[in-house]
């Protein structure tokens, strides 16, 4: 049937006028979203169609869209399939499709089809227009007379929505579109010429209104149009206003509809006749002028969004116009370019942005913008800006010229003065700068040549250094200028944004700020504010903006060294002698900031601070100075931070006393507030009442908070320790991690480090443990595991708590790890609430007072578990959370809470990570009896009849914790279980047997265990006989003590010297030749302390100490004879156990008269064992007198104090920190910090520290760790060598582990295997100890290590 005999049938017509219905409407939304846009000319309803699929994204669910595909898919795809399913196999498809389709297109199947969609649509859009018609209200609307924006829409609509000689334009747009059939319109060019060749008015307005009315896409594909460019560009030349804004509206709607490349064409069309306009540019045409940079500026912004389907000579040919556009000048007298006018109507050159943010495009700009003319001005700008500021008397009138006609047309605009252009411009220019310079390839557009690129022919030649001195210079000075005093505050919030960006960003910090140019033209206001004597409050905003920017730099490593090692100009600030670094001058202004506000009487810190960095200021001067706001000295203190929150910057800044400056701050401002209210640590939130009105709290905050990060390093928290508001700062710190708030602005991470350093420590476990960190760390490992969501209690526990993929578990099992896994932090947490140490101040907590401070804390953790009610110590403290699977008697009530299986895997994983510190494996035994209990539960895992245990995670997790408590031991000295079973399937042939075959490790439950855990003798030592060279190795020590010389000039190198040799030339160091050496340093130690050959006892007596003590030490020592036993080194193993017992007591007395503790004290309580003394003693083959010989003269060496962690004893251990921490421990931070920065980013990503480390390590003298010749290789070594080689030390394991612990780090399980696996295939070979000779040569002089022998 032919397309004229074909008519719907009624249905199928009805179903088309509602698609056609919905169709409209949607059309009439555009028209009118359009019209209130206020976008310009309005969109004819024929552009909307044919664009509509790209502006809507429901254009696919349209009735119509649907229906017309339906027709398409039923008729076009059978011909298609067949046309494809002729095709080859082996035949190239893409070469083939677009014939199928042209050959498809011309058959006679497809035309017929098309016709007859064509028919029906006609049919059905004219019986729409007809009912437009003969309703009354829309025939109302289309009337002449109706002069309505929604009449004028709607008729618009009705116009192509009607049928005409040329068909209906709705039907053409769908079926007539170029595609299918492209019919050109042959008045198209007979338009184009009317509009340039008319003679009169109407006839070239009627041709610009017969252009307005072609669709674009016709006029995109009409053979004319190539020369439609061309033509508009001749019109826009015209005087007619209505011509000229006729254009635009034209060129407006074809860049809107066309493709990348019409786009790409349109724009390069405008810039190009932007610039010949410049020729010849009358000022009655200005205002026109204008309109056409704002076009340009519409078109930059939406151009970049078409570039990746662009050519690239394409985006070539748009930037390159852009940038040679924007560098043209406007006719003299105009002082202006084409930039100045683009900067008023986009100051913040946004689409320069855009334009910056891909590759691509970035490239072909910074190419184009480095060899023009635009980077000049962008450059010169801040020159002429500066002469603003910084010039006295300048002519600003002069200085920005303008013909009367175009100051007329500027005031017109929006009331634009000539200097509020060049200030657009200025900031247009800086805008612009700040992406460049963002980038290496924009920083190398400098330097930028003025006057020439040859500087010996007159050009001139501007550094990149130069420029943003200038720029900065101009900061400090526009707030003191007298000249154009409302723009001061702008361009320092102007500067000071740039400069910010710029230190945000990594390598634009480096290579920019970080010169010293720059860097001393930044902080040269603050050397100088103290001798301003009025105050300003724009220069205090600059000076704000530079601590910004200097905070900004110092948290960055690169920054950091820089301002820590760049020495400090030549200015100086007033009455204090010239600082060594950058960094000495900004903790130097800081501390002067403070005294400011300090009262009289309170300055016994600033006379100390006086005495020791050299000031000399007499009190007249101090009356003289300006006092600094707290804004400024907080800031300031916030860059301090930046440089003390590390070991080097703490080494450096440790003079300082800051810590005690701001401490005796805050202690001032927290009695001004006085004791009532809530304490000035608090948190107060958003919507809750201050009740301090003078606003102390911030300022409060400020303080507290810069004294807390103190505690980012092992000394700084030993200096955090002396302010004496240790305990307001953990509080606040506690307060702030539990509302889950940011460190701060240029900290990454959060307070979870800082705790783990707290938490090393006696006093910091303490204050952590009394402002309920503890309590809640304990309740979220409840509620994790036991009061989770619904969907989250019926999930399947995991095998392994610190599973990554559990982290509803491992985040708070991390925590807890953390927590538990220092000796000293443990013994505090161990005892019962409210209980301290002997000599501790303080009283015990009553249950109310405890009852009250829980309730304080919050939620309770028995409201949704009721069975924890009757044990509420499991609910809040570690003892509780160890005794629900330590206690003596099975507890019910605790074993009926839900996921209870799960709750004690978990704590048994937190125990078997607790005691691989043996030092809290031997407190635990203490406490809970922890063997005898384990073996108890392991029993009750036996099955009827003897047929083995029942084995499930629990009972694997208590065997590897008995097996791991039962010895000690290096990597091929002992054997460990696994702690998960390699096959959960239970083989069929099996399946009537309860036990699974899966777990080849056997189970016990009686001591002594099983063999299969116990190494061969591959593991004993050498035997000290089969050395052969034993008469001329004690030659050479012989010879080695006689040439250190008589007690006048007694040195140790020629020792040194022999060990080295020693340890580089032989393959094996015996044990007979260690002690050798220890004996040695013995007897060269006695030469220059000029001590008696009788001073050492020959017998050891029985000294008498506390009976806890000796309980305590009776679980080491038995570790210690079985550890000696089994390497062969001890034979009589109970004399060897009353030895031992006597050498420790005898130890501990003679430390404790060493230390001027007479009196008995906490310290007689048990606070670890003495690893060192037990090493010495296998060292000299269980020999009490040869160690307590050797032992009793290296307590007198000041290299004991490190070597030995138990030679410094402290009255209170509640509130000491031991010097391995905060000394050997701060040095190994700076080393790794310098040596291994991905190591340091490892562990700080995984909540750790290398100096947590290095002291669990260190405390046990690596025992459990490495085997026993390299533990008896690294006592000798550092005895011999120095106190400072236990750093270097640490470092070769750290430098052996590298790559392991960043793979640990990635798979979130670092902290577990630091503590718990072996330090695998690590010897003390000889290229270990050159290795630690080298470290030796480069930081022995930095390092404040004491290393005399």
């Amino acid at each position: 049937m032919s397309a004229a005999e074909h008519v719907p049938r009624p249905d199928d017509l009805d179903g088309m006028k509602t698609a056609l219905h919905q169709l409209a409407n949607r059309i009439e939304r555009h028209l009118n979203s359009n019209d209130e846009s206020g976008s310009g000319a309005a969109v004819s309803s024929g552009n909307i169609l044919s664009t509509l699929e790209m502006s809507d994204s429901h254009f696919h669910q349209y009735a119509i869209v649907r229906e017309i595909n339906h027709r398409l898919e039923e008729s076009i795809g059978p011909l298609l399939d067949k046309k494809l399913s002729g095709l080859p196999e082996d035949g190239d498809g893409h070469n083939s499709l677009p014939k199928i389709i042209e050959e498809l297109m011309q058959s006679e199947e497809c035309r017929g089809t098309l016709a007859a969609l064509k028919a029906e649509l006609q049919v059905a859009t004219a019986a729409v227009v007809e009912e437009i018609r003969e309703d009354p209200v829309d025939a109302a609307m289309l009337s002449p007379g109706h002069s309505s924006k929604s009449s004028s829409k709607l008729a618009e609509s009705s116009r192509f929505a009607s049928s005409s000689s040329d068909g209906v334009l709705s039907l053409d747009s769908l079926l007539d579109d170029p595609m299918f059939d492209a019919t050109p319109q042959r008045d198209l060019p007979q338009a184009l010429r009317d509009l340039v060749r008319g003679s009169t008015w109407e006839e070239r307005r009627a041709a610009l209104d017969a252009l307005l009315w072609f669709e674009p896409t016709q006029i995109f594909v009409h053979s004319a149009w190539s020369e439609v460019l061309p033509t508009l560009a001749k019109a826009m030349s015209s005087d007619d206003p209505e011509i000229q804004d006729g254009c635009l509206e034209l060129l407006g709607n074809l860049f809107s509809s066309g493709t990348s490349s019409a786009m790409c064409m349109i724009y390069v069309a405008l810039a190009g006749h932007i610039e010949a306009s410049l020729q010849d540019l009358a000022p009655v045409r200005f205002k026109y002028f204008v309109k056409e940079i704002q076009l340009l500026s519409q078109f930059q912004h939406k151009i970049c969004t078409c570039w990746i389907r662009s050519k690239r000579k394409e985006v070539m040919a748009v930037i390159s116009s852009t940038v040679k556009l924007l560098g043209e000048m406007l006719q003299p007298p105009v002082s202006m370019t084409v930039l100045h006018l683009l900067a008023l109507i986009d100051l913040e050159a946004d689409w320069f942005r855009k334009w910056m943010h891909a590759h691509r495009s970035r490239t072909m700009l910074l190419k184009s913008f480095g060899a023009s003319r635009m980077m000049v001005i962008c450059v010169s700008m801040c020159g002429t800006w500066h002469n603003v500021f910084a010039v006295p008397n300048i002519d600003v009138g002069q200085m920005f010229q303008c013909s009367p006609a175009i100051k007329a047309v500027l005031q017109e605009l929006r009331g634009y003065k000539p200097v509020h252009v060049q200030y657009a411009c200025f900031v247009h220019c800086l805008h612009i700068m700040s992406h460049v310079l963002l980038y290496n390839e924009g920083r190398a557009l400098f330097p930028v040549h003025f006057g020439g690129n040859d500087p010996a022919k007159g050009g001139a030649s501007l550094p990149i250094e130069d420029w943003l001195t200038l720029l900065i210079h101009m900061m400090y000075a526009a707030p003191s200028a007298k000249i154009l005093p409302d723009y001061a505050s702008r361009i320092v919030d102007l500067i000071g944004g740039f400069l910010i960006k710029l230190g945000g960003e990594r390598e634009g910090g480096r290579t920019l700020l970080c010169t010293p140019k720059v860097l001393a033209e930044l902080i040269t206001p603050v050397a100088e504010y103290t001798n301003r004597t009025e105050s300003n409050e724009c220069f205090d905003k600059a000076l704000l903006y530079t601590a910004d920017v200097l905070a900004l730099l110092a948290s960055r490593q690169t920054g950091r060294q820089v301002i820590l090692r760049t020495m400090q100009p030549s200015f100086a600030l007033k009455g204090i002698e010239r600082s060594h670094s950058v960094a000495h001058l900004f903790a130097t202004f800081a501390s002067i900031s403070l005294e400011s506000y300090l009262k009289e009487g309170t300055g016994t810190v600033r006379q100390s601070r006086r005495k020791r960095i050299g000031r000399r200021t007499s009190k007249g001067d101090e009356k003289a100075m300006l006092r600094v706001p707290v804004e400024i000295c907080g800031a300031f203190l916030f860059v301090c931070r930046q440089l003390y929150n590390t070991c080097n910057g703490l080494s450096m800044l440790e003079e300082f006393d800051l810590h005690l400056l701001v401490a005796e701050m805050y202690q001032q401002t927290r009695d001004a507030a006085g004791p009532k209210g809530i304490p000035l640590y608090k948190i107060i939130p958003p919507d809750g009442k201050d009740p301090d009105d003078d606003k102390r709290r911030p300022w409060a905050h400020v303080l507290l908070d810069n004294v807390l990060n103190f505690a980012g390093t092992p000394k700084g928290i030993k200096l955090l320790n002396e302010t004496g508001i240790f305990d307001d700062c953990v509080a606040y710190m506690v307060e702030r991690f539990r509302n889950k708030m940011q460190v701060s602005k240029c900290e990454k991470f959060g307070y979870g480090v800082m705790a783990l350093q707290l938490a090393a420590t006696a006093p910091g476990m303490i204050v952590l443990k009394n402002t309920g960190y503890i309590f809640h760390l304990v309740q979220d490992l409840w509620n994790v595991v036991c009061g989770g969501e619904d969907d989250l209690r019926l999930t399947m526990p995991y095998q392994d708590p610190l599973d990554p993929l559990d982290r509803s578990t491992h985040k708070v099992m991390s925590q807890l790890i953390a927590i538990v896994t220092s000796c000293p932090g443990l013994s505090q947490l161990l005892q019962p609430s409210g209980a301290q140490d002997i000599g501790t101040p303080g009283t015990s907590m009553s249950r109310k007072d405890i009852d009250r401070q829980e309730a304080e804390w919050g939620w309770q953790p028995y409201d949704f578990v009721p069975e924890l009610e009757e044990h509420r110590d499991a609910a809040k403290t570690i003892e509780g959370l160890f005794r629900v699977v330590l206690a003596e008697k099975t507890s019910e009530p605790v074993t009926t809470v839900f996921n209870f299986d799960h709750m004690e895997l978990c704590i048994l994983r937190l125990i078997s990570i607790t005691v691989t510190c043996l030092d809290s494996l031997i407190l635990l035994e203490q406490h809970f009896d922890l063997r005898r209990t384990l073996l108890r539960y392991q029993e009750l895992q036996l099955l009827d009849d003897d047929r083995g245990f029942a084995v499930n995670m629990p009972a694997i997790g208590r065997n590897h914790l008995l097996v791991a408590t039962a010895s000690v031991g290096g990597p091929s000295e002992r054997i460990l279980p696994s702690r998960e079973m390699e096959d959960w399937k239970i083989p069929l042939e099996r399946k009537d047997d309860f036990l699974p075959a899966a777990y080849k490790w056997p189970l016990f439950c009686k001591d002594p265990m099983p063999e299969v855990y116990t190494p061969g003798a591959a593991a004993a030592s050498v035997d000290d006989d089969t050395c052969e060279d034993l008469a001329s190795l004690s030659k050479l020590i012989t010879s080695a003590v006689a040439a250190s010389g008589e007690s006048s000039s007694v040195t140790y190198q020629p020792l040194r010297s022999a060990f080295v040799e020693v340890i580089t030339r032989r393959k094996q160091t015996t044990r007979v030749v260690l002690a050798g050496f220890l004996l040695a340093t013995k007897i060269i130690r006695q030469k220059s302390s000029n001590l008696p050959e009788g001073c050492t006892d020959t017998n050891l007596p029985d000294k008498p100490v506390s009976a806890s003590w000796r309980a305590s030490s009776k679980v080491g020592i038995n570790f210690v004879i079985k550890y000696g036993a089994q390497l062969g080194l001890l034979t009589d193993e109970s004399k060897c156990e009353k030895d031992l017992e006597r050498l420790m007591a005898m130890c501990f007395s003679h430390l404790k008269e060493l230390n001027g503790i007479h009196s008995r004290t906490s310290a007689d309580n048990f606070h670890g064992f003495d690893w060192f003394v037990a090493s010495v003693f296998l060292v000299f083959k269980g020999n009490a007198i040869s160690s307590w010989s050797f032992l009793s003269s290296f307590a007198q060496s000041r290299t004991s104090e490190l070597v030995w962690p138990q030679r410094i004893l402290d009255r209170n251990p509640a509130s000491f920190i031991s010097p391995l921490f905060f000394t050997t421990g701060h040095c190994i931070e700076k080393i790794v910090q310098e040596l291994f920065p991905l190591l340091c980013s490892a562990f700080q990503l995984s909540g750790c520290t290398p100096a947590q480390i290095c002291q669990h390590w260190l405390r046990q003298c690596f025992w459990n760790y490495l085997d026993w010749p390299d533990i008896q290789l690294f006592i000798c070594t550092c005895v011999v060598m120095g106190a400072d080689y236990q750093t270097y030390f640490c470092m070769a394991i750290f430098k052996h582990l590298h790559d392991e612990v960043i793979a640990h780090s990635q798979r979130q399980s670092l902290l577990s295997w630091l503590y718990e696996s072996f330090i695998e295939d690590f010897k003390f070979t000889p290229d270990v100890l050159v290795y630690m000779q080298r470290l030796e040569a480069k930081y022995r002089s930095d390092l404040p290590l004491r290393v005399e022998l």
